[in-house]
């Protein structure tokens, strides 16, 4: 079995695994990337406002913020 990878365009994507999808299963074995498909998950989740996007900046003030008030605390 040989390997090849295809860029392909966003808008073209749908049609083209459309045609994918007529070759018989027993002969291509199609991967995806779980990174991107994670990313992709993510991103929609953002742009539906399911989850709310947190710069890197905020993330990490609020988690110094968390550990000096647990050493207070403690």
């Amino acid at each position: 079995m040989q390997t090849i990878t295809l860029e392909v365009n966003d808008g073209f994507l749908s049609k083209f695994m459309s045609l994918l999808e007529t070759i018989p299963k027993d002969q291509v074995k199609i991967k995806t990337d779980r990174y991107s498909e994670e990313i992709t998950k993510r991103l929609k989740s953002i742009d539906n406002g399911d989850d709310k996007l947190v710069s890197h900046a905020d993330f990490w003030g609020k988690f110094d913020d968390r550990v000096v008030s647990f050493k207070n605390a403690n």
